[in-house]
């Protein structure tokens, strides 16, 4: 461990060195390496040359324009502490011939033999141009550092690039109109997701009319099932239930309550009185044959209430006590009540029909006929004197 950062104090050292006279380079630990452009002297053989280039090739020795090319190098380094590249394209651009070649990916080292730094190492760029031409690649600029030394590989001998263009026909050509689009018949898998879409939309209608002529259906039928002194009681129970006058919601108490007799007034006797004042309905209740001790008993409830709600007025404990049996005995005593009108008319058209029955047994213009024999009164008359 100690030995890599002495080394990589010393490469750093000759890096800083080199930097004002124009060359930049990068140092590694030896697990892996630098890449940065520089500005090298000449290259350097002998004692320096250990490296050398085994092939360089590009992957075609001619292309078309906007074609794209590889050129790979596979280079044999010694044991190195770091390899420095410069960029390709900077050497291009210097380049008065080669400055039409463009890169497309700049050399790219093989990662697996960095780890080592030795032994052969591919490197590799890509290319292309937009100029038809022949161009001499240039060398690229590759280094390493060795014990401390800057060391350049020598690229002797770069391939040549042809760039061809596209040969036109002038002599046959011939120039067309454009072509219209072409229009592809619709396949069943295009239109397939629109049709689940709409069957999907079609289900979901048909769900929320269902669950509405479900609720529709359930609430006639409760409605139905429930008479109105039944929903009243019901009513009145659930709000004594809920203790609201004991925790302070006097106003609460009574506007549920008076509420509740109201709509049990609506179905009893068709009085609107949901929309109406207190003196309107006790008005329309007097026409209706109430029990008078329980119309006076509602008619001061209902006038309590509006206290209580208009004014403010805050009722006695006996009072709250009194508003639920008061109400119970209302609704109790008038449906009795209605009870007994309803058995009252019924007995009643009981006898009419016993009436007309009779009326239509009886033959119009006979006589009365003894009951014992079926003969009529004057034949016996007659027959009773002839004997005598």
């Amino acid at each position: 461990m100690f030995r890599n950062y002495l080394k990589f104090f010393f490469s750093t050292a000759i890096v800083s060195l080199l930097l004002p006279l124009g060359v930049e380079a990068a140092a590694c630990d030896g697990a892996s390496c630098g890449v940065d452009r520089f500005r090298g002297a000449e290259p350097q053989n002998g004692e320096n040359g250990r490296s050398q280039v085994k092939s360089s090739t590009i992957s075609k020795d001619s292309i078309l324009i906007g074609d794209q090319v590889i050129w790979k190098s596979v280079i044999d380094f010694p044991k190195c502490d770091s390899i420095v590249v410069e960029p390709y394209s900077r050497i291009l651009a210097e380049d008065s011939v080669a400055n039409k070649v463009e890169v497309v990916a700049e050399f790219v080292l093989d990662t697996a033999k960095l780890k080592t730094l030795a032994g052969e190492i591919e490197a590799k760029v890509i290319l292309t141009s937009f100029d038809s031409g022949s161009f001499q690649l240039p060398a690229p600029q590759i280094a390493y550092f060795t014990d401390g030394n800057l060391h350049y590989i020598d690229f002797e001998n770069t391939p040549k690039l042809e760039v061809n263009t596209i040969q036109v026909d002038t002599t046959g050509f011939e120039v067309k109109p454009i072509k219209g689009q072409i229009r592809y018949p619709v396949t069943f898998k295009e239109i397939l997701p629109w049709i689940l879409l709409v069957l999907g939309v079609a289900a979901l209608v048909w769900l929320g009319w269902w669950l509405v002529k479900r609720y529709l259906k359930k609430k006639r039928e409760r409605e139905i099932q429930d008479p109105p002194h039944i929903v009243a009681l019901r009513e009145l129970d659930r709000i004594r239930s809920e203790e609201l006058w004991q925790k302070g919601e006097e106003k609460v108490f009574y506007s549920d309550v008076t509420d509740a007799l109201r709509r049990y007034i609506e179905k009893m006797y068709g009085v609107s009185a949901m929309e109406k004042t207190t003196a309107q309905i006790f008005d329309e209740l007097k026409d209706c044959a109430l029990p008078q001790a329980r119309f006076d008993e509602l008619h001061q409830l209902f006038q309590m209430a509006d206290l209580v709600k208009f004014a403010k007025m805050v009722p006695d404990k006996a009072e709250n006590e009194s508003v639920i049996p008061t109400s119970v005995r209302f609704v109790n005593d008038t449906y009795e009540q209605y009870l007994e009108k309803l058995a009252e008319e019924e007995r009643k058209a009981k006898e009419k029909e016993a009436k007309e029955s009779a009326e239509k047994s009886e033959v119009p213009g006979s006589e009365p006929r003894h009951p014992g024999n079926g003969r009529n009164l004057q034949d016996f008359e007659k027959n009773d004197g002839e004997t005598k």
